[in-house]
C-alpha cells in the first residue's frame, strides 16, 4: 500500500481485538468495525490456545474469510436459490477483485464488505419480489451491520429509501411511508 493511500490499519483493529479481549471493551470508540473486534475475541475465546500475534491475527483473517464466504452462499444459494455455478462466479470475483488479496488478507472492515454486499443484494431482491415486515427487518438489520463495520455503507440506505414509497402489501395497497420506516 502506498503511503498516500487510506485504508484500515490491521495495528488498529489489533488493538482493538486485544483491547475488547482483556477490558472487555475496544480501545477506539469513534471508529467503525467493532463487529469485526467482537468476532474475533468471540473466535479467541472459543480457540483456547490462541496466545500470540501472529496466531490472532491469522484466526481473524480466517474468520473473515468465513463469513464472506457464508454471506455469499447464502445470497447466492439460499436467498436468490442461484444455481452452484453462479456461486463459483461469484468466489471469483471476490478473488480477482481489484485488491482483492490486500483486502481479504487484511483484518479491517473491507475484508468483510464483498460477502456482505451480496448478502444485502440478495436481501433487498427478496424484498421486491414478495414485501413482508421479516423480510424488511433482516434487510434493516444487515444494512445496520454493514453501517456499523463501514460508514461508507450508509449509501446503501438511499435505494431503500427510495424503494419505500413504491412498496405495496400483499393485498396490493400502498404501505403508508413511516409505516414502512420504522
Amino acid at each position: 500500500i502506498e503511503l498516500n493511500s487510506s485504508y484500515d490499519a490491521e495495528a488498529d483493529y489489533f488493538a482493538n481485538i486485544i483491547s475488547t479481549y482483556i477490558k472487555g471493551y475496544p480501545l477506539d470508540f469513534l471508529h467503525p468495525g467493532q463487529p469485526i473486534s467482537y468476532l474475533s475475541v468471540f473466535l479467541i475465546s472459543v480457540f483456547k490456545n490462541i496466545d500470540s500475534v501472529e496466531e490472532i491475527i491469522l484466526l481473524s483473517r480466517s474468520g473473515l474469510i468465513f463469513l464472506n464466504l457464508i454471506f455469499i452462499y447464502l445470497g447466492s444459494r439460499i436467498l436468490l436459490k442461484q444455481n452452484i455455478s453462479s456461486f463459483f462466479v461469484l468466489l471469483i470475483i471476490l478473488l480477482f477483485y481489484p485488491a482483492g488479496f490486500l483486502l481479504i488478507d487484511h483484518v479491517s472492515p473491507n475484508s468483510i464488505l464483498f460477502g456482505l454486499g451480496v448478502l444485502i443484494i440478495s436481501l433487498g431482491y427478496k424484498l421486491g419480489e414478495k414485501f413482508s415486515f421479516t423480510q424488511l427487518a433482516l434487510y434493516a438489520f444487515t444494512i445496520g451491520l454493514a453501517v456499523s463495520i463501514k460508514y461508507t455503507s450508509l449509501i446503501l440506505v438511499l435505494p431503500l429509501l427510495f424503494s419505500l414509497l413504491f412498496i405495496k402489501n400483499n393485498d396490493n395497497n400502498s404501505i403508508p411511508f413511516f409505516r414502512a420506516i420504522l
